[in-house]
């Protein structure tokens, strides 16, 4: 083999690995958000706990309680029932006004701090029986028979009918001894306590919300089985790969530029997959109400991914400007030349003006403004400017450079 032949192979040889090295890592980035967003309990409580604070998410449950609990309740049959032939024209009225009235109560509840514990519990409670049963382990909350996991709202519905009760009695009927339920209870168990309270028999699907259904559930623990084990191995393959192809290439400098352009290729695919399963998320929701609420929940957990892409972004682009500056090129020699220019240009203008007797004495005269005026510049950004960690790192050297200046200018005017 030539040594042409041989150049040839090794740089192809390169950018295959550089190729594959971006695609694992896109795998392994999207892999790990995947993985630890569905399958984490605590981040998954992390995302939903605050959800019941959110004005969308908390109108589309007031809207689905409210809804199970008229359910129960049958006021417009009653109002039909009692009132006379001439009054049935206010049988819907007076059914709205009570609907209002649970509406109400529905409402202040989900305001106070007892959902927002209650909430926290049963989103806990039913994520663990998801992942428990997804990879075929056994937990409290799994039955044997049991293929789908369900959040159960019937303690919401008790807890709402019980405060409803002690308002107004009456609206219930009758004198009804509402049972103490949990989020520990086995949900037929509860749903069958709270009909036997009411005098109702309860359908298996009353106030349950279900969050996973496992139509082929062997299919569905298999794949979670090969996720967990695919997670792990695009990792490893990232590393591998990445550091085969810095090991082949014959200018490593440049091949960590391909690198980190396949990195950035990467991360820029990963926003926009994160806008477009925001957007197509929301345009699946059939109930135009609750598209706030569906919009809410997809945010909460594809904000951080769309927002760790990009500071993982900057940091790549970062990388390369220095790959690229420190590299033998006649444009990377230029810019070094340019920016040393300019540095020293602005070190010059600096030591003019810190040296020119009327500009320090000016500046010692206004320094406690300047200081000042400087903290209110950092603050106006950091409210109009969505500052990611590195953005706010950088605003804070900024700050304290800018408050060292003036203060040693200061003094110089002052010695």
């Amino acid at each position: 083999m030539t040594g042409r032949l041989r150049r040839f192979a090794r740089s192809g040889t390169t950018g295959v690995l550089v190729v594959l090295t971006a695609i694992s890592f896109l795998v392994a980035g999207l892999g790990f958000w995947l993985h630890r967003n569905t399958l984490d309990t605590d981040v998954w409580v992390d995302r939903v706990g605050p959800l019941a604070a959110d004005p969308e998410v908390d109108s589309a449950l007031t809207g689905y309680t409210t809804a199970q609990i008229m359910s129960l309740l049958n006021v417009e049959e009653f109002f039909t029932d009692v009132l006379p032939e001439r009054g049935q024209i206010l049988a819907g009225p007076l059914t709205g006004a009570v609907e209002d009235f649970v509406r109400d109560h529905v409402s202040d509840f989900f305001e106070s701090d007892d959902f927002d514990d209650l909430w926290v519990a049963l989103n806990q409670r039913a994520h663990a029986a998801a992942v428990d049963l997804l990879r075929g382990e056994e937990g409290e909350a799994i039955q044997a028979d049991q293929d789908s996991v369900t959040i159960d709202f019937v303690p919401v519905i008790n807890e709402v009918l019980r405060r409803i009760g002690e308002r107004s009695p009456e609206i219930l009927g009758r004198d009804v001894h509402l049972p103490t339920l949990s989020v520990d209870d086995v949900p037929s168990e509860a749903r069958e306590r709270l009909g036997d309270a009411l005098g109702v028999d309860l359908d298996e699907d009353f106030a349950t919300v279900t969050v996973f259904d496992a139509g082929k559930l062997k299919t569905t623990q298999d794949a979670v089985a090969l996720f967990d084990d695919a997670v792990v191995i695009a990792a490893l393959m990232t590393v591998v790969l990445a550091g085969l192809t810095l090991l082949v290439a014959r200018d490593r400098r440049r091949s960590g530029l391909y690198l980190l352009a396949g990195v950035a290729i990467d991360l820029v695919l990963v926003r926009r997959v994160g806008f477009r399963v925001q957007e197509d998320v929301t345009g699946l929701v059939r109930n135009p109400a609750n598209e706030g609420a569906a919009r809410a929940v997809t945010d909460a957990f594809v904000d951080p991914l769309v927002h760790n892409a990009l500071i993982y972004l900057w940091i790549a682009v970062g990388l390369g400007v220095v790959l690229f500056l420190v590299g033998p090129s006649q444009p990377a020699a230029a810019a070094r030349d340019l920016g040393a220019r300019a540095g020293r240009a602005g070190v010059a203008a600096v030591r003019t003006g810190a040296h020119d007797e009327r500009t320090t004495v000016w500046v010692s005269d206004h320094v406690e403004g300047l200081q000042i005026g400087g903290v209110i510049a950092a603050a106006a950004l950091l409210f109009l400017l969505e500052l990611s960690w590195l953005g706010l790192l950088v605003l804070l050297v900024l700050l304290g450079a800018w408050e060292v200046v003036v203060s040693r200018m200061a003094s110089g005017s002052a010695g």
